[in-house]
């Protein structure tokens, strides 16, 4: 998923340059500065702000541009201020930054506060929508273009391609508390399931709630087959037995079979 979100990056800051530079072929040489602010993460964090830089990076070496990264100071709950933020933009204008990209649902409510303040500047809003704080209503603005992809789809297909690449122990690892999170953990059991239904192969899908304190389910189950070739077996049932979840039984040969984890322990 890392790799794919930078190509999307690239592909979206290309866009954006392309609106900007509209009629300026004579500053075709000029040398742009781009400015990728982190949500309080690490670029070397294994996840959104390494994939979002690695974009940054990629596509600004490739048009010449100079380019730098802020990493704004969090709270005692890992929580960027608003405020704070807004500093890091003032910065990154004061320096002549003429793109400032950011990246997840913490920055959507800076990038809806502080765009309308640099209507010089390009904003570039990466898996999130900008909004006031406290509201679902998303704003548009002439100087800032967002960039999604559909989370539950990308964890499917990570899930479904690792079956069918052979692996037949697998897992998904929640590192942050937001529905981007849960929505990739969530397509990613079910390509999981898909895959093995398909492929009729035994496989053992755990998932780790971590440092996700908020999200309120846990998929993670053990399915342990008690089963023979069709070939070798004189049984016109198979018995299944699930720990960690509901779904245990005899099943016949060919039936489909539901499995529920348990609810986690609070």
């Amino acid at each position: 998923m890392k790799k794919f979100l930078s190509v999307i990056l690239v592909l979206a800051i290309s866009l954006c340059g392309v609106f900007a530079l509209v009629g300026c072929s004579k500053n075709e040489n000029k040398n742009f500065d781009m400015v990728f602010i982190t949500d309080g993460g690490t670029i070397s964090d294994g996840a959104y702000n390494q994939s979002a830089w690695d974009g940054v990076k990629e596509f600004a070496e490739e048009k010449n541009m100079s380019y730098r990264y802020y990493q704004p100071s969090v709270d005692e709950n890992g929580d960027v201020n608003v405020d704070t933020i807004g500093n890091y933009v003032k910065l990154a204008v004061d320096n002549k930054a003429e793109y400032i990209v950011m990246q997840g649902e913490k920055m959507a409510v800076a990038v809806d506060k502080y765009a309308p303040q640099y209507g010089d500047i390009n904003f570039l809003l990466v898996d999130a929508y900008p909004h006031a704080e406290n509201s679902d209503t998303v704003d548009s603005f002439t100087n800032v273009m967002t960039v999604t992809f559909d989370t539950l789809q990308a964890g499917y297909l990570a899930g479904y391609t690792s079956v069918i690449k052979g692996y037949n122990r697998v897992g998904y690892l929640g590192s942050v508390s937001d529905k981007s999170s849960a929505s990739y953990g969530a397509g990613f059991v079910q390509g999981v399931a898909k895959a093995a239904d398909e492929d009729g192969t035994p496989v053992i899908c755990e998932y780790a709630n971590y440092d996700a304190d908020n999200l309120n389910y846990d998929y993670s189950f053990t399915i342990r087959p008690v089963y023979k070739k069709v070939s070798e077996s004189t049984e016109k049932t198979f018995k299944v037995n699930v720990i960690g979840g509901m779904g245990s039984g005899v099943y016949a040969d060919g039936e489909n079979v539901t499995i529920t984890a348990d609810k986690p322990e609070k």
